[in-house]
């Protein structure tokens, strides 16, 4: 009886960490045509995979944390029973070593394999199926995630306060000191800051995400191709088949010189070149070489599932070194905003929380608490609510009143800001 017992334990558990890893895989495969048939074919599942997708970061927290418990209580009856029930030698270390490499194996086809290849195969099936579960999961654990995510962005704030700590004391050194009194300005001192911080930027922190993304299909016509290369002015623009998590090439718009003695539908296709992907936690300062080594100006940069996060030009990568480069096709950059008295004032979802900060008078490191990797005003009202607000609904953080005009394709488009005179916090 004890070994059914713990027979169906074990397998009870394997199941649930099967079940869960590959709901994790498929929902983050999910692409924006299969959301869509999701909303179709089941509202309220849509609205609980929303609210993970939302929150990605609480999502891998959650997986990580269950796939933990279930690893540390496999290995517990298993080390409780394997006494009694097998020996492999008469040594009792050598038991325990076969059953440890018996039990990572088991874990590792049943946490990560199998279900990586279901989950992504049958994403839409495993989503309906399991994203009520994942949701119901994360609110009962909620409490557990948050005080693991707040750790994490506690330890990571710790180690970039001191890697700016580290620059700064660079930046006090005499060789610095010889280029300012050479120079007899300060002009130089921002583009040594940036060349100091040059390693430590990842792709992720500087790249076009991938909602802002100007793509191409490749069963767009020759002519609506024109239109849109006239409009945008990009010189490269990426082309997909299906959905934008499969790039198939580059588009130069030079290339299509050729083609313009030729009225109507022309086959543009063969002019695309190869696209460079990149993942996006690498450094800015080691793509930079790529780019220049393969004589290439654009990178698609991916997420860990090979889904596309976002583009990286090497105009963005010099950028960081000596601050905005501008050329005729640039528009005016300006803060896009209304204000409609002293405390209230309407915003772009784009707008950048340092920009933000910098017109409430407010410090940079104001919105740290709940901002994760965001940088945008939109951005933060999602990590704030935790879920895609509805029209009019209203985000309270600090003595900010956040009320959400406009939403468009789960992306918040405008804000009213309302600042609370009472508790105004200025710069430090």
């Amino acid at each position: 009886m004890e070994f059914i017992v713990f027979l169906f334990s074990t397998v009870l558990l394997l199941l649930l960490s099967f079940l869960i890893s590959g709901g994790e895989h498929a929902l983050f495969s999910l692409t924006p045509n299969e959301l869509a048939e999701l909303e179709k074919r089941s509202p309220r599942t849509f609205r609980h995979v929303q609210h993970l997708m939302a929150r990605p970061r609480h999502l891998l927290v959650l997986v990580k944390m269950i796939q933990m418990i279930v690893n540390v209580t496999v290995l517990f009856i298993a080390v409780k029973f394997s006494v009694r029930y097998f020996q492999f030698s008469t040594y009792a270390w050598l038991n325990y070593f076969f059953e440890i490499v018996l039990l990572i194996l088991l874990l590792l086809i049943i946490q990560e394999i199998i279900p990586k290849y279901f989950g992504g195969k049958n994403n839409l099936l495993w989503s309906k199926v399991m994203g009520t579960t994942l949701f119901l999961l994360g609110r009962l654990l909620y409490p557990f995630t948050e005080t693991i995510i707040r750790s994490s962005y506690f330890i990571e704030k710790r180690f970039a306060r001191r890697n700016e700590a580290e620059q700064e004391e660079v930046m006090e050194k005499p060789d610095e000191q010889m280029v300012e009194e050479t120079s007899g300005k300060d002009d130089g001192i921002p583009i040594l800051q940036g060349i100091l911080k040059f390693r430590t930027i990842a792709v992720r922190q500087i790249m076009k995400s991938r909602i802002d993304m100007v793509c191409l299909d490749e069963k767009t016509a020759f002519d609506q191709l024109l239109k849109v290369v006239r409009e945008v002015g990009y010189s490269r623009l990426p082309v997909f088949r299906e959905h934008l998590d499969n790039i198939i090439g580059i588009l130069y718009t030079k290339d299509l010189l050729t083609f313009l003695q030729h009225p109507g539908n022309q086959n543009w296709l063969q002019l695309l070149r190869e696209a460079h992907y990149v993942p996006e936690g690498k450094r800015i300062s080691e793509l930079l070489l790529e780019l220049q080594h393969q004589q290439m100006h654009l990178a698609i940069v991916v997420d860990e599932y090979g889904r596309t996060a976002g583009l990286v030009t090497l105009e963005d990568i010099i950028e960081e070194i000596i601050g905005d480069v501008r050329d005729e096709t640039d528009e005016k950059i300006e803060l896009e905003f209304t204000q409609l008295d002293d405390n209230n004032f309407i915003f772009e979802g784009k707008t950048p929380i340092n920009d933000f900060c910098k017109l409430m008078e407010i410090s940079e490191e104001f919105f740290d608490e709940v901002k994760s990797d965001t940088d945008s005003l939109g951005g933060l009202i999602l990590e704030i609510r935790g879920t895609i607000p509805e029209p009019n609904e209203t985000v309270e953080y600090e003595n900010f009143v956040f009320t959400v005009l406009s939403v468009e394709n789960y992306r918040i488009k405008r804000v009213k800001v309302r600042r609370v005179k009472s508790k105004e916090i200025f710069s430090i």
